[in-house]
């Protein structure tokens, strides 16, 4: 799992936002870690990608599953931020 988030980031930064969601979506669906920390991740792009496209909604939904997760990591802070200021990239 943690492979594959690396490998969509960089897929992401490439500003392939299509295929990074692709990637986002199947590592979201596939994680079985107990540590959450890669998952956070895996919702803060995801919100950040979808703001960017203007899909604010999706976007807000995304954050609140990260912020949910409660694991003290600076995605969820990132998060909570995003929820009041949207990501524009």
């Amino acid at each position: 799992n943690k492979l594959l988030i690396i490998l969509l980031s960089l897929v992401y930064l490439n500003g392939n936002d299509k295929k990074a969601l692709d990637f986002l979506d199947q590592s979201i669906k596939l994680y079985y870690s107990d540590l959450d920390a890669m998952l956070g991740q895996a919702y803060l792009l995801k919100g950040k990608i979808l703001d960017k496209q203007g899909k604010r909604m999706e976007a807000v939904i995304n954050y609140k599953k990260c912020i949910k997760l409660n694991n003290y990591t600076n995605a969820i802070s990132l998060a909570k931020k995003y929820l009041d200021d949207p990501f524009e990239g």
